[in-house]
């Protein structure tokens, strides 16, 4: 910066310590956006059930599906779901014995296309 006789300061100065930068004394929080301190927040992991399975069995045992449900031995039981519970599902079957099943025991079941026809 230069300075006339006077010990003004000369116009057009490139440099001039007349403007503060609009920044300049605010805390460093302000204007900066969100960040994400210590290494960022994060979501809560996902529930552990999400009421699908429920749904699913609600909805074929009220409809009185035929289902065939796999078994974790790979049997195949044919029926359809008459109650369930939390551990469990009873399968009506056409000839009895009509079973108990514990969920644990199954691998997967599904619809029964072929015994559509009760």
């Amino acid at each position: 910066m230069t300075a006339g006789g006077d010990g003004t300061k000369e116009q057009g100065d490139p440099v001039s310590n007349d403007r503060q930068h609009p920044h300049e004394g605010r805390p460093e929080s302000q204007g900066q956006g969100k960040r994400r301190s210590g290494g960022g927040e994060r979501r809560g992991a996902p529930p552990e059930q999400t009421g699908a399975e429920t749904n699913y069995i609600v909805k074929n045992m009220e409809a009185k599906t035929p289902m065939v449900i796999r078994l974790v031995n790979n049997e195949e039981v044919r029926g359809w779901i008459e109650y369930y519970d939390r551990k469990m599902i009873k399968i009506n079957r056409r000839q009895p014995p009509h079973l108990f099943i514990r969920k644990e025991s199954i691998k997967y079941m599904y619809k029964d296309e072929e015994g559509s026809s009760r």
